[in-house]
């Protein structure tokens, strides 16, 4: 089974307004996360960098690394954080419970178990492109 055709499959399987609960859940760890990892990120530059001038992050190639390699590594944290939240309502949960109970895989801890796989990817290459952005 091809990505795109897993893909239209879980679209039309997801009918419960509870998944848009998932929007604001991730979305707002992700830019929280990325924010703070920036502005540490930013401190550290300043700290390399003395005689740099800038607001959070450099307008150089380093800083652009640091902000692209930050998105990259809290994605897929952001996403758990983002189930976890989901999952903790009750309403969402059985709703959400259902909907997974007609696909194999597809429930909350074998979703947390692909991002755990996914961030082990993502954080190290994320943050390797920051820590390179940093001396740049």
């Amino acid at each position: 089974m091809s990505y795109l055709h897993s893909a239209r499959l879980r679209a039309v399987r997801q009918k419960s307004p509870w998944n848009l609960l998932f929007i604001p859940a991730a979305f707002v760890p992700w830019f929280a996360g990325w924010w703070l990892s920036a502005l540490v990120f930013g401190f550290l530059y300043s700290l390399i960098h003395p005689r740099a001038s800038f607001m959070v992050l450099p307008e150089t190639v380093g800083g652009i690394l640091i902000a692209l390699g930050l998105l990259l590594a809290w994605c897929p944290v952001a996403a758990m954080i983002g189930n976890a939240l989901a999952h903790a309502v009750p309403a969402a949960r059985r709703a959400l419970d259902q909907e997974s109970s007609t696909a194999l895989g597809t429930d909350y801890r074998n979703a947390n178990r692909g991002l755990v796989r996914l961030a082990a990817v993502l954080v190290p290459m994320g943050l390797a492109a920051s820590l390179v952005g940093l001396f740049l």
